[in-house]
């Protein structure tokens, strides 16, 4: 049987802001409202997020009449989430809020959640399924990240606890019955086509058919065009999911979807303004801590998640999308960070006040673990010794002594800092900052060797006791299109972390800035932290498709793909070279992007580039994105990096590692208090082996990334455990609390600047599109309308529009401006283009 399935995708932000499309909405929806009145049994499917709904009903509270029974009826599918985030970028506790966020939408509307729809997500986690799973969802509808060698439209995803989901490949995109009421002569040809091409990928002979793009402003009845008969019907993702037979032999896939051999996962956005993802890192910590306080009494922060998790959405948080997209996503940053900041400073002084804490100085640990170790912060040591999250009194502090040795020795490791810049620490060496040349846009990376100078300005003792040591470090980086100076601190305690905070000022284009450790035994094994697990990675992987395959693929793979070597992958807070029994893992906070090349492991600091999305990208077949000049992408500013390294000999599976990188990712804050009153030094309020993600109620998110049972909690597998907490109501004693070294906002930017010479370039392209765009349209005059030769034809003017209209919109942006009229019009061409690469398709096909 075949489906069509109506739907929008609705890049919120991308190369317009949200404003200009949120004032899109009413047009949307005046639309959907006479077609549901016209004809009841008509489906749309609402890009199965709840935050379009949220735009439309703040900005147009008069459609909620409407909405409403739409939704109920039927005619309107929202959910389940709440937005659109990119699943390898987002962490576990944004996960989850948003899985909760957009289920409460939904119930606020009647509605239950049934199927997943993510036709446009930049890949998935292998925990995907055990996710839908704990939601009530057994099937989702998706598109990008998937790489089984056979493909079929219908597989089932497996997630590492066993948790099943029915998925539905859509192999040929989600728009290929997209804009029929603009092809009326050919409609039912292209039916008959695109269900011709899909059909030896189907299983269960069940054709998914899907009318819809994205920003798409002009929903339609298909049915108006193409008669009615029993092989195609009006359908929707139940309707298409209850004519699947489980019974049949259904491939299963396990695991990780991070390939983009049929449709590509874009890996240069994991490093793409990576000043963004750093941002989001320590907004999305203090959502944490101060979501966990609050069941301790107080105010829910609940519409600080919404604000953040807008921000998580696959363009927002890649940054893929114009400049004053992420200028704004930097904005919120700096407001939410204000915000939480005083939020949290609130919350733990009205908990303190009430539980009667004596006056002095206290660690306020967020780590689930037990800590007996002096700890040092990089601006004070003290001995840390606490039992899980709470507040914990500071009883010792650690002595100075003179030490101007550039060497440190602890129970895990001996490190010694050479005059070079690099460290050496036990068999490895550590530090080396590298530059490569970058020929990719915001979406791919591609890199070659680039001559660079690294040069050593300055090594000093900051500070030293019997417990730690302080090293500062100034370098300066050189190349033809970059300079980047360094501010950096080295960590030593009796800890097995050696943490290393490097400030850049950087200038320049074109370029990678990587932070590296190379090993000298080269047969370890890789291993990524990402949500909810600890996953094995292969050193080399390719995107490959064997030349059969290819051939019967070639008119159904329309869209960008990538193609060979995998240079980048994502991790959240560590990647590691494991050996049996001992793990050197490489930490971060915020950054999401690796490489590894045998035994050298590095980091991506930085990513610069100047376009958006550029043609002919080396590891990348097809379209990606608009041909916008965005020199913010470019990362001139102010950024500080939390790194560090850790050498064990455990298992990276295992708590006793995880304890560490737990004191490493949630880092106790130094609070201090003045208290009249004085009975309490400490107070433990959650204490486990397992990490922590985020609270519910009086519960705890909690999830097992180890080999063994921990806790009662099997192995892969994500729960909640109570936390029984003692409200705080009631007198509170008046306390004076503030924080010691809270840690700053990471990033400013710099001066963003356009040379005079790229707005020629950019102003003599447009001109020359426009000469070729005149040629063109003088041929369409002469040829009779709706030949092959015509529809060729007019697929290179819309083609020609396109990019025209695309590097028009880049000169306004430069000087700060953004056009609605512009934007409207690109979005209109757009739309028209992507018709006609379906019809130019067909057309080659005959």
């Amino acid at each position: 049987m075949n489906h069509i399935i109506c739907h929008t995708h609705w890049d919120r932000e991308w190369f317009a802001t949200s404003n200009i499309t949120n004032s899109w909405l009413r047009e949307l929806f005046e639309r959907l409202f006479i077609l549901i009145e016209k004809t009841p049994e008509y489906t749309f499917v609402l890009d199965g997020q709840t935050l379009i709904i949220e735009d439309l009903l703040e900005n147009f509270p008069e459609f909620e009449k409407k909405l409403v029974a739409a939704i109920k009826s039927g005619n309107l599918i929202i959910g389940p989430v709440y937005s659109q985030i990119d699943f390898r970028i987002a962490s576990e506790a944004a996960i989850i809020k948003n899985f909760e966020i957009g289920l409460k939408d939904m119930e606020k509307f009647g509605d239950l959640p049934k199927i997943a729809w993510m036709v446009d997500n930049f890949g998935f986690i292998s925990q995907l399924s055990q996710l839908l799973r704990m939601y009530g969802i057994a099937a989702v509808f998706l598109w990008r990240g998937v790489g089984i060698e056979n493909p079929t439209i219908e597989f089932v995803h497996e997630s590492i606890d066993g948790s099943r989901v029915l998925c539905v490949f859509l192999i040929g995109g989600y728009r290929n019955l997209y804009g029929l009421s603009l092809t009326k002569d050919i409609a039912k040809k292209r039916l008959i086509h695109e269900i011709k091409k899909l059909e030896p990928f189907s299983l269960t002979k069940q054709i998914p058919l899907l009318d819809g793009y994205d920003l798409d402003l002009s929903p339609e009845d298909p049915f108006e065009l193409l008669s009615r008969n029993g092989e195609t019907v009006r359908s929707s993702p139940e309707i298409f999911l209850s004519h699947i037979d489980e019974s049949l032999n259904i491939p299963v896939v396990r695991g990780e979807m991070l390939s983009g051999k049929y449709a590509c996962v874009f890996p240069g956005t994991l490093s793409s303004r990576s000043y963004l993802k750093v941002e989001a890192y320590y907004i999305e910590k203090m959502l944490r801590y101060c979501d966990f306080l609050s069941i301790f009494g107080g105010e829910s922060v609940e519409d600080l998640w919404r604000r953040y998790l807008k921000t998580l959405i696959h363009d927002n948080i890649c940054g893929v999308a114009i400049d004053k997209v992420h200028e704004n996503m930097e904005k919120t940053y700096r407001e939410l960070y204000r915000d939480l900041k005083k939020f949290l400073l609130s919350k733990i002084g009205n908990y303190l006040g009430a539980s009667n804490f004596k006056s002095g100085s206290y660690a306020l640990c967020f780590s689930p673990h037990e800590y007996n170790n002096w700890y040092c912060d990089g601006r004070r040591c003290f001995f840390l010794k606490s039992k899980g999250v709470g507040f914990y009194r500071i009883e010792k502090v650690d002595r100075y002594r003179n030490d101007n040795t550039l060497v440190w020795k602890n129970d895990f490791y001996r490190a010694e800092l050479k005059n070079n810049g690099i460290m050496k620490v036990n068999d490895f060496s550590v530090g080396y900052l590298e530059l490569l040349k970058e020929a990719g846009d915001s979406y791919s990376s591609f890199t070659s060797p680039l001559d660079f100078s690294c040069s050593v300005k300055s090594i000093e003792i900051e500070s030293a006791g019997l417990n730690h040591k302080i090293i500062k470090m100034k370098r300066k980086l050189r190349s033809r299109n970059a300079v980047i100076e360094t501010e950096e601190k080295i960590v030593f305690d009796k800890t097995p972390l050696i943490k290393w905070s490097i400030v850049t000022t950087s200038k320049g284009k074109n370029y990678v800035l990587n932070f590296s450790i190379k090993m000298k035994n080269s047969g370890s094994e890789v291993f990524a932290k990402m949500p909810f697990e600890i996953v094995r990675r292969e050193k080399e992987t390719y995107e490959f498709i064997d030349e059969e395959l290819l051939e019967r693929l070639k008119h159904v793979l329309i869209a960008a793909r990538e193609v060979g070597k995998v240079d980048e992958y994502p991790f959240q807070g560590f990647v590691s070279l494991s050996f049996p029994g001992r793990t050197v893992a490489l930490m971060a906070k915020g950054l999401r992007s690796y490489r590894i090349d045998d035994s050298k492991l590095s980091v991506t600091l930085i990513r610069s580039v100047e376009w958006i999305a550029k043609k002919n990208v080396k590891g990348r077949i097809g379209d990606a994105g608009p041909l916008i000049y965005a020199p913010g992408a470019k990362c001139d500013r102010t950024t500080r990096f939390e790194l560090a390294v850790c050498d064990v000999n455990v298992n990276v599976k295992s708590t006793e590692f995880m304890k560490w990188f737990n004191l490493f990712d949630d880092q106790p804050l130094k609070i201090e208090l003045k208290n009249n009153s004085c009975c309490r030094n400490n107070k433990i309020l959650f204490l486990s082996k397992l990490p922590w993600v985020c609270v519910k109620e009086s519960k705890v998110f909690v999830y097992n990334p180890f080999d063994e049972i921990v806790e009662h909690i099997l192995p892969g597998k994500i729960s909640t455990v109570p936390l029984n907490p003692r409200k705080t109501a009631g007198e509170k004693n008046s306390v004076l609390v503030r924080f010691v070294d809270f840690p700053s906002f990471p990033s400013r930017a710099g001066k963003k600047t356009s040379s005079a010479n790229m707005q020629k370039a950019i102003k003599d392209k447009i001109n020359k599109i426009n000469e070729e765009i005149k040629n063109v349209k003088t041929k369409l005059k002469n040829i009779e309308k709706n030949t092959k030769e015509y529809r060729f034809l007019l697929h290179r003017f819309f083609t020609l529009y396109r990019t025209m209209l695309e590097l028009k919109l880049s000169l306004p942006l430069l000087k700060g401006r953004l056009p609605e009229k512009l934007v409207w019009k690109l979005n209109e061409v757009r739309s028209k283009k992507r018709i006609s690469d379906y019809i130019v398709e067909l057309m080659e096909e005959e």
